[in-house]
């Protein structure tokens, strides 16, 4: 309940990045445009485990609907191609445009259809926001986490590029960062519940 989505098989004894974020969240946008075929890579290559977890701040019953809709794409195995379709509509999240833009990755059918428009994982949207929030201390999106065993460490937006995030899980796994990493633009939205 509440587990979040691997991009590749997980390697273990591998430091794991885990990205929190929200469909209607800008600064997601931004780092999934900027970071996530390199995320897709490093996932692919065993060098960390990378794990989407979706919380639900911005948008609210709009990232619902947008984040439960994504989890019927991954069942039809085209979750990388819909995240990137749902991100360039951000904020027009009802059924009919979320079964447009899957029609555009070549998402289709009942099956998708009545997935979408039935909420089937609306309550794994809701779990995954409530233990990002109670048990992880999540309040802004998005929210990038190194977990190494035990420990958990927050990654800086200032890291938020390729070079930032190598340097973070090099750090993590008690190696030495390779190099600097530049200051990134923009902050995370700070949109935690009321």
């Amino acid at each position: 309940s509440g587990g979040g989505v691997s991009v590749a098989e997980p390697v273990a004894d591998a430091p794991t990045l885990e990205v929190w974020f929200d469909f209607s969240c800008p600064h997601c946008r931004d780092f999934e445009t900027a970071n996530g075929g390199f995320l897709s890579e490093l996932a692919g290559a065993g060098d960390a485990n990378v794990i989407y977890r979706p919380v639900t701040f911005v948008g609210q019953l709009a990232s619902v609907k947008a984040t439960n809709a994504w989890a019927c794409s991954l069942d039809e195995g085209l979750g990388e191609e819909y995240m990137d379709a749902l991100y360039s509509i951000q904020g027009n999240f009802t059924d009919n445009q979320l079964l447009s833009a899957a029609e555009g990755v070549g998402l289709s059918g009942d099956t998708f259809e009545s997935c979408v428009e039935d909420g089937a994982y609306e309550s794994w949207v809701d779990a995954s926001h409530s233990l990002g929030v109670d048990d992880f201390g999540v309040n802004s999106t998005p929210t990038i986490f190194v977990v190494n065993g035990d420990d958990r460490t927050v990654v800086d937006s200032a890291q938020w590029t390729q070079e930032g995030l190598r340097a973070a899980l090099e750090a993590s796994a008690g190696g030495t960062p390779s190099t600097e990493a530049p200051a990134a633009e923009g902050a995370a939205d700070d949109d935690a519940e009321d």
